[in-house]
Formats: structure tokens, sequence, C-alpha cells
């Protein structure tokens, strides 16, 4: 973490400022914290029960602002191979709203479902372990992970086919790069996220102190690649002799942005 901030102190946080930039520092940072309040609900003890509600509650609302900062990148490069499409990009920008407004109820919906034990034989265990799951809050917790599931598949599908299309007709190493993440990307958080509704809709109602075991390492491993995405195709634009451009031969939406993220 240290060497991360430093290198963002000397290289990142010195670019201009563009709003593909912000959402970056978000997904880089946004992980960090939410993991550091996570630690704190699962180790702190002694709190009162309006503390440990705030703090779960705000557990719960920090990866939003991650969570649309994905959403939003992943969209944007996938528009990039789609210019000119416009039923696919108007299909592209609903999905992308869609799964951001399905976030946001998840969020509010779980904050109303919630509920912290306030018996005093818990008085003394940390905050998760005082959280209480109804089937309500499970319900929503499943529907946050299906939402993440059919995000992701509805953009490696259109990446995946406009890729192939553009490597039939002209081979290029940015094209190439952006396909290949894009399946790993999928393979990995799909199958993180498969077992997160697997979890939820098992083991938890048995062992409900570990419903933060595969949603962290998901959280975390996204930020990483979404991270990782982002230089890949820099350091490949810059190797092809043009950093502001996203993919050679086609025009770039809001190439400002994303031509300032990549350099």
């Amino acid at each position: 973490m240290s060497l991360q901030v430093l290198y963002d102190s000397q290289i990142s946080l010195k670019s201009p400022l563009s709003s593909v930039k912000v959402m970056f520092i978000c997904v880089r940072y946004g992980t960090i914290i939410v993991n550091i309040i996570n630690a704190m609900a699962m180790l702190v003890t002694g709190l009162s029960t309006q503390a440990c509600y705030v703090l779960v509650n705000v557990f719960n609302w920090l990866p939003i602002t991650e969570g649309v900062s994905v959403t939003v990148i992943i969209a944007l490069r996938t528009r990039a191979l789609y210019n000119g499409k416009t039923r696919m990009v108007t299909f592209l920008k609903c999905a992308a709203m869609l799964n951001i407004l399905i976030g946001i109820a998840v969020c509010i919906l779980f904050t109303c479902t919630i509920q912290i034990s306030s018996s005093p034989e818990f008085a003394e265990e940390p905050c998760l372990s005082r959280v209480a799951l109804s089937p309500t809050a499970m319900g929503v917790a499943i529907l946050g992970f299906a939402n993440l599931a059919w995000y992701n598949l509805t953009i490696f599908v259109m990446t995946s086919v406009e890729c192939v299309k553009l490597l039939r007709m002209k081979r290029t190493r940015l094209v190439w790069q952006i396909l290949r993440d894009s399946v790993g990307y999928y393979v990995i958080i799909e199958a993180l996220t498969i077992t997160n509704l697997v979890t939820y809709g098992t083991i938890i109602h048995t062992r409900p102190g570990l419903e933060e075991l595969f949603p962290v390492p998901a959280r975390v491993l996204q930020a990483i690649f979404i991270s990782r995405i982002l230089v890949r195709l820099r350091r490949t634009a810059d190797k092809m002799g043009d950093p502001s451009m996203l993919v050679q031969d086609f025009s770039m939406y809001e190439m400002a942005d994303v031509g300032l993220a990549l350099r």
C-alpha cells in the first residue's frame, strides 16, 4: 500500500484531472478503505449497537462508489469498440445505468433490512457477529451478486464479439489485449460471484459469520483487475506510438478523458 501511495503521489496525481482518473483512484483506494472498515467490523469488540449499525452501513455503502467506477470504466472501454453503432451504444448505456440503479437499490434495501443484535450476551462480540441476516436481507444480498453477474456477462459477450470481428479484419495488439483482459476479468470475477451466490444461498443459513468470506476477495480482485486493465492498455498504446487512442483505426468515446487516463 505504501508503494502504491508513493507511486500515485509521484505519477498518477500529477497527471491532468479527468473523470476516468477520478474513477481509477476510487477503484484503487475504495477497496483499501472498505477492507479496513471490514477488519474493524470483524475484530473490534465492545462497540455499542448504534456504533455497529453505523459501521455496518458505512461498510455497506462505500462499495457503491467503487462499483459505479468499475461499471463506468468497463462501459467506456466497451463503448469505444462500438463507436458509430448507435443501437449497441444505447443498449450498453442502458445496461450500465440499470446496473448502477440496481446497486443503489440493493444498498438501500440492505440498510432497511439489516438488524444489529442488542442482546447483552453479544455486547462484547465484533459487529459482524452481531448482524442478524433476515431472509429479506439474504434475498437482497443475492440480488446484489446477481446484478454483478448479469452485467459482467453482458460486457463480456459484447467485448468478445466485437474484438473477434476486429481481429478478423485487422489484427492489432491493443484489440487483442482488450480481448485477453476481458476473458481474464470475466472468468475470475464471475467465478467469485457465483461462489458468493452459492454461499449466501446455502452456507450462511448455518454459518452466518461467513458472510464476508468471499465478497472481500471479490472486491479486491475486481479492483486489481480494473487497475491492471488501465495500466496494460496504457502500456500497449504507448508501444503503438499513440497513447491517446484506445483502439487504433477507429475514433474514441470521450477521447480527452480516457486519453488522459492512459498517459
